[in-house]
Formats: C-alpha cells, structure tokens, sequence
C-alpha cells in the first residue's frame, strides 16, 4: 500500500507511477492512498487510515506532515509491516529506511547566486506551507546565498500557497505590481512554479523576472526552453518511487512474518538533485529528472 501526499503535482505522480511500475515488473501490487489537491493533515491522516484497513504487507508513506505518523509507524514496525519513507521526513524517524531527493540543493544555491550577482531590487519566494521543515530547506540556502553575492537584493516575505498553482500564481501577479524592482521569484515545488510562470507572461515580464523553481514537469520544461524559466532543480520522482519498492518487497521476501522490522543503518537514503537549465534539459542522461503527470 502507499499513502502520498497529493497528486496535483507532477512530481508525486511520477513518484507514484514509478512505484507502481517497479511493484508490477517485481509480481506485486501497490494500491495509492491520495488526494488529488488537498494536503491538509487531516487528509492525509484519513488516507492513512483507509491504507490501514487493508491489512497492508508493507507501505510506502509519502507525507508532509512531519510529526503525525511517527508513533503509528513506530506501532506498524513493531508488529511486522515494514513501512518505508518515500520523500517525506516524519520525526521521530521510525520507518525502516527513508529514501529522499538530495537535501544537497548547493549546486542550485549557487547557480541562482551566480546569475543575480550584483543585483539590486527584489526577490520573491513562494514557499509552499508555512511551518514544513523541508519546505525551508529548500529556499533558506538561496536567501542566504545571496546575502553574499547580491547584498542590495532584498528577500520579500515568503508567500504560502499550499503547493497550489491558482494560488501561487495569485501571489506572484501581487508582488509583481507591488514590487516594480522584482528580479526573480524562487519556487519550491512544481505547481508554484508553474503558477509564477503563469503571473511573469501575463506581465509581459518573461526574461526581465527571473523564475527558479524545483520540479521539472512538462509545463516548467517548456517555459524553460521558452525563457520564462531560468533554471529549474530536477528531482528523481520516479526513482524514489521505484527504490521505495524495491526495499519493501526485499525485505518482506527474507522476513519472518510478524516479527518487529528493523531500522536500516545508514536510514536516511539521498538520491541527488540536478539543476536543469535550456541547455541541458534535453539530456539523455536527466531524462530521469523529468516528471509526467500520467503514467503509461
């Protein structure tokens, strides 16, 4: 069974298809627990609790919500269901292993700082939900990167969306006419960026604002070969489904059932990033940073 966050974004689609592709080429089936936009705990918690009235062998969680599912992985470990973290950090950490994109994110960080040296004016960030640690992680290094090499480009208040593309594009289209200096607007998911793409067109700014944004689905990959988009940060989506997979049949396949599963040592799994630009994104090689809203 899996539970993920929502399937609004491109990314956890492509997680979720990459899953279910490795469960059917392994003899096994996975059935997702989701919703479609809303990633609310309370949510989230009852897609937990309908993957939990199947009597699953083992589940892939995939949730933001970092502190509500710890004691119940804790308890699902415990009595033999091997629980295995796909991009999502719960803490404490109890599943068996947790496989993530790269919290390494320094090579965008200094990428975006490079490009906007020496600027002046402002910069927007559009940061998904207030309060989700690896929401932060994601843009605090930019802003304070840039403390070092564009001193005179003044951070904006973050702006929370809830990840959601009419939002954030509502955002985005306020700073830009309350901010007439904007130099570029940062994103830390797909469907923001989109949104932010969305807001610098219908401004006729596309070139003159810079938009970064992590994911790259179909609608960020054309903006980006367009030039409404400068750079974005590529993550394995489909990997970490697949790889989340693999561990959980391995495991259940050398088990004994219903004994207590045990912590992998090291726990924390990284699958990097790749900063993908209008020169590289046709790569061969970063085809697998690229995320697809079906699966076929």
């Amino acid at each position: 069974m899996g539970v993920a966050a929502y399937t609004q974004d491109p990314f956890w689609s492509s997680l979720q298809c990459g899953a279910t592709k490795q469960a059917e080429a392994m003899g096994s089936k996975i059935t997702w627990y989701s919703s479609a936009t809303d990633t609310s705990s309370a949510t989230q918690q009852a897609n937990y609790n309908a993957a939990m009235l199947t009597n699953p062998d083992a589940l892939l969680l995939a949730s933001w919500q970092v502190g509500t599912f710890s004691t119940q992985v804790k308890d699902l470990m415990q009595k033999g269901t091997p629980v295995i973290g796909v991009n999502s950090t719960i803490t404490p950490a109890t599943e068996r292993v947790l496989f993530v994109n790269g919290e390494d994110n320094s090579e965008f960080v200094k990428y975006i700082a490079d490009e906007l040296k020496g600027q002046s004016g402002s910069i927007a960030v559009l940061g998904g939900t207030a309060g989700v640690e690896d929401a932060v992680r994601r843009w605090k290094p930019v802003i304070d990167g840039l403390a070092t090499t564009a001193p005179n480009l003044k951070a904006l208040p973050t702006q929370y969306d809830d990840f959601d593309r009419t939002k954030a594009a509502t955002a985005a289209s306020a700073m830009i006419v309350a901010h007439p200096d904007l130099k570029a607007i940062y994103a830390i998911s797909g469907p923001e960026g989109e949104g932010a793409g969305a807001a610098v067109q219908q401004a006729g700014k596309a070139g003159q604002i810079k938009v970064y944004s992590y994911g790259a689905n179909e609608a960020e990959v054309a903006g980006l070969k367009s030039g409404v988009f400068s750079a974005l940060m590529g993550q394995p989506a489909y990997g970490l489904g697949q790889e989340g997979v693999k561990a959980a049949i391995s495991y259940l396949q050398s088990a004994k059932k219903g004994e207590p599963v045990p912590k992998l040592d090291p726990q924390v799994v990284d699958v990097p990033l790749k900063v993908l630009n209008k020169a590289n994104v046709d790569a061969p090689e970063n085809v697998a940073y690229l995320q697809k809203s079906g699966c076929s």
